[in-house]
Parts: structure tokens; sequence; C-alpha cells
């Protein structure tokens, strides 16, 4: 089992069964408010996103939320004595038996006088509901879990791939016409990024190969380059930075044509099918075109 199925199984495992914990609930809390529990759990369950769910909490009655003090089973809020322990859950009019309630003086029912000495102490229990808070709290923590995880194993998938960047020669391709048009083409408008995209399977790997043409380049001082996972797209992101002298490290053949032709691939478990360019830190606009043949014509590895 890989990582990522490792961490995620789990999750939707619990996503499959989130519909059924919802429908337990909504029995139990129907059945607790004389509603038609076997109608609107059907409802519930079977209601995408959520919805029914939503209009359940919305319509539901509401219901007794006490319990007596000797037994704790449920009770109504007009019940004198608890019908199932016999309790006794309100004071009464000793005349006509009459709930009396707290601060009262006169009995409304038969209009004789209330001495104090008749409210004895009496408590009534508030059943406290919270299977509600605890659904909330997993409705909202599953899915940010599967958010999480699913930034995680993205992160893991790009840093595990393979990347050759290279600045090479437009001398490497003088035998491949093709690339030789391309460039010369290329050259009417210097101003402009080009590159020429071919992705190809290799060993049970996806290659995305870029080469990368800026005719107008100054010599860059740095080029890194980063895949980027996403939930639609994964790209690969080149990041040149432009050096107005040459560095002490740079080669006879950048000091040659400097940096205007880059090689870039990358070999991982998927496509990396969009291209972003950054100068400077500054997103460029760059003209791609996609080609059947290889433009790595060589494998050239990383310092």
């Amino acid at each position: 089992m890989s990582t990522a199925t490792f961490f995620i199984l789990p999750i939707f495992i619990l996503l499959l069964i989130l519909p059924l914990l919802l429908g337990v609930y909504v029995y139990r809390d129907a059945r607790r408010r004389s509603m038609n529990a076997a109608l609107w759990t059907l409802v519930v369950i079977l209601t995408p996103a959520l919805l029914g769910f939503i209009i359940y909490l919305l319509v539901r009655s509401s219901y007794s939320d006490l319990a007596c003090p000797g037994c704790r089973a449920s009770i109504k809020e007009q019940y004198t004595t608890c019908p199932h322990c016999g309790t006794k859950l309100k004071n009464t009019c000793k005349q006509c038996d009459f709930p009396l309630e707290s601060g009262w003086k006169v009995c409304p029912q038969c209009a004789a006088p209330i001495e104090v000495d008749e409210y004895s102490h009496i408590h009534t229990i508030k059943k406290e509901d919270s299977s509600l808070t605890k659904l909330l709290l997993l409705i909202i923590a599953v899915p940010l879990t599967l958010f999480m995880l699913l930034i995680v194993v993205f992160s893991q998938t790009a840093s595990s791939a393979s990347m050759t960047t290279a600045h090479v020669s437009p001398k490497d391709y003088a035998g491949h016409p093709a690339i030789s048009a391309w460039l010369s083409e290329c050259d009417k408008n210097p101003e402009q990024t080009y590159a020429l995209a071919y992705l190809a399977q290799e060993n049970g790997k996806k290659i995305s190969a870029y080469l990368i043409y800026r005719p107008a380049a100054e010599n860059a001082t740095d080029i890194s380059v980063t895949p980027s996972r996403g939930f639609f797209k994964d790209s690969l992101d080149v990041y040149f930075v432009e050096g107005d002298e040459p560095t002490e490290k740079s080669t006879d053949l950048e000091l040659e044509y400097g940096y205007v032709l880059t090689m870039v691939s990358c070999s991982s478990d998927e496509y990396l099918d969009e291209l972003n360019i950054y100068v400077n830190d500054e997103p460029i606009e760059c003209e791609i075109a996609d080609v059947e043949y290889n433009v790595e014509l060589f494998r050239l590895s990383s310092e």
C-alpha cells in the first residue's frame, strides 16, 4: 500500500459511512420529537451534499429535554409527577392539586392562598445532547483533514521527481533541422520567450521535457526549477535570475552563448503539462509549442 493510499483511504471510508452516522442521529432525534423518523432518515441519507440534513435541522420540531431526577426518564414540562417512578416533579395546590409556580401567592385555579411552606425544593434535570455538536465537528473535520492530506501527498510526490536542468548551445541542435528552423523563427522576435514541450514515457516514468529559448536573455546568475502539484494540473515552474556580469562559475559555453537556451526535464509519476517561467520572480509570457520529437538530445546530470 502506498503512502498516499495509507493516509487517504481511511478518510474516504469515513466519508462513505458519514451518511449512515447522520441517518442514525436523525432517526433517534426524530423519534424523540415525535416526527416521522423513517422518512426523515431516508431523506438525509439519500440527499447529496448534506442538503437533507440541513433541511431537517431547519424544520425539526421542538421537544422536552427534561429528565426525572429520580429515574432519569424523559418527562414533559406539564408533568407534576413522573409517570415512570412516581417522583414528585412540581408543587401543587393543597386544595385542587393545580401545579404551582415559584413565587405565586394565590392558586390561579381555586384562588386559595399559598403559604411559603407549601413549596418544596424540587429540581428536574435538563438533559444535555452533545450528539449534534460531535456530528457537526466530524462533518467539518473530515473534509478539512482530507484536504490537508492531499496537500501532503502532492508535496511528497513533487519532491520525489527527478530533475535535469542545463544550459545548452544552439550548436548542439545543428543536426536537428526542426529545432534549428524553430530557433531561426524565434529570432525574428527576440523579445519573446519560446519553448518546445515534449512528453513521453520511459521505464514506467513520465518524462516532461522543455527546451526554453530566450533570444534576448542576459547573463543569468542562477536558475531553479520546481515541480508544482495541483488538483487539476501539474506544472513545472522555472525561475531565471538575471545578472549583469558573468560569474566565476560561468563555463566557456555560457560565456559564448549566454543563457538563451535552457533544457529542463522532469521524470515523475505524472506529466508536468504546464510550464510557468519567471524572471527575477516576475512571471513572463512564453509561446509554447508541443512537439513529438525529443528535445532532450542527451541526458545531462545536474551538478
